[in-house]
């Protein structure tokens, strides 16, 4: 078991990259849930998916009414990215740098202060009525470029990490997406710009990270299997996806807009053909990734049906949002809190069961409704129950890791 455990650290969030010793400490110290970003975030993250979901469905189909700063879908949409997505994704970038360069990741009350940020960016919007909309705009904004600070100041002044500084550049855009969606910004089409931005910034993370650590883990568990990766598809298929967002946030013509979808898609199923292996079906931690990333490929084929008004509007965000968002969140969430605590990567008790659930609620919430729109409360209802299923294991199997000392005892 130890080897095991060995393994799973030396192989989290080690994108391939130059690696150093991280000198967070000489050992454990302080509040063990605010040791490394990725601790208290990945709780937050997890907790807001199980009230989030459900509060909305309350909301949204049975009629429930929450005085709130943003129109009622329009703050589902900007709590599930900005708030469920933000949160894991500081918890990645507060962790993954110490690992990629071997220097000091921010650590206790630094951590305390961002997690207080991030609660004062949820809370905000329901005390519309006492503060100003700029406040609330301010405060919510504020976070991800006090995250994207942190990570530049552990990249800069490393040669070996100038391809990593698209990072903190990320959350730059995304900064400029939520105050978008503060601002109510919407398109020629009326789409609001704000959420519908930062779904593409989200993708757009997943598509360079999973670029980078499906295909390592992938080759690292199964070194016989046959996943390869081809660097000129990924490049192109990232290309595509980049060129996807301001074709369809400006309003480009439909046809033209449905074209770079096909191409997209047909890039990343090529890409993630590269990297599958038939093997992965044996190791839960591997394909609950693959099938995250499948899912981007759906929702590219279904935003084309969209644009050519074939598809339901509705049907390619979740399958971005729940599908290729939430599935392969969860399986990171899963997998980089066993290595980063110490611990082997298998699956703890019902976290298998909890990655069907997952795909469960995606597939309730973007097929059957579209299937059998008659039905279409009680699709949504399940999906939420499935999601909020799969992150209640999760919070249940993780937390009490998350927020205590790593089991091999090293710091972080």
């Amino acid at each position: 078991m130890s080897s095991a455990a060995d393994e799973g650290v030396r192989v989290e969030l080690e994108l391939p990259a130059r690696r150093g010793t991280n000198t967070d400490g000489d050992g454990p110290r302080g509040w063990p849930v605010l040791a490394l970003g990725f601790r208290v975030f990945f709780v937050l993250g997890a907790l807001s998916a199980v009230l989030l979901v459900p509060a909305w469905i309350l909301m949204y189909v049975y009629g429930f009414a929450v005085p709130n700063h943003f129109p009622l879908i329009q703050w589902h949409a900007h709590e599930m990215l900005f708030g469920f997505a933000g949160a894991i994704i500081a918890g990645f970038l507060l962790t993954a740098p110490g690992v990629w360069t071997g220097r000091p990741m921010p650590r206790g009350a630094p951590v305390g202060a961002l997690a207080a940020l991030w609660l004062a960016g949820r809370a905000a919007p329901f005390f519309s009525a006492v503060l100003h909309p700029w406040f609330i705009a301010l405060v919510d904004a504020a976070f991800f470029p006090v995250v994207g600070w942190a990570v530049f100041l552990v990249l800069k002044g490393d040669a070996g990490q100038r391809r990593n500084l698209v990072f903190p550049v990320l959350l730059l855009a995304m900064t400029a997406a939520n105050v978008l969606s503060h601002v109510g910004t919407r398109n020629t089409l009326g789409v609001a710009i704000g959420t519908e931005l930062m779904l593409y910034l989200v993708l757009v993370m997943i598509a360079v990270m999973g670029g980078r650590v499906i295909p390592f883990f992938t080759r690292n568990k199964i070194p016989q299997g046959s996943s390869r990766v081809l660097p000129r598809v990924d490049t192109a298929a990232l290309a595509a996806l980049l060129v996807l967002i301001p074709a369809d946030l400006m309003g480009a013509p439909a046809p033209g807009v449905a074209a770079i979808c096909l191409v997209a898609a047909a890039l990343h199923a090529v890409r993630l053909g590269a990297w599958y292996t038939r093997e992965i079906w044996g190791v839960p931690m591997l394909w609950i990734l693959h099938t995250g990333y499948a899912w981007l490929v759906v929702g590219l084929l279904l935003k084309a049906g969209t644009v050519l008004q074939l598809v339901p509007p509705l049907l390619f965000r979740h399958a971005f949002a729940a599908g290729t968002i939430g599935v392969v969140i969860f399986g990171m969430i899963c997998r980089v809190a066993l290595g980063h605590t110490g611990r082997p990567l298998e699956p703890p008790r019902f976290v298998t069961a909890a990655f069907l659930a997952i795909h469960a609620a995606v597939v309730f919430r973007v097929f059957l409704p579209w299937l059998d729109p008659a039905h279409y409360p009680l699709w949504l209802t399940l999906s939420a129950c499935a999601w909020t299923l799969a992150f209640t294991v999760y919070l249940v199997q993780y937390t009490p890791m998350l927020c205590s000392p790593r089991a091999d005892g090293k710091p972080g």
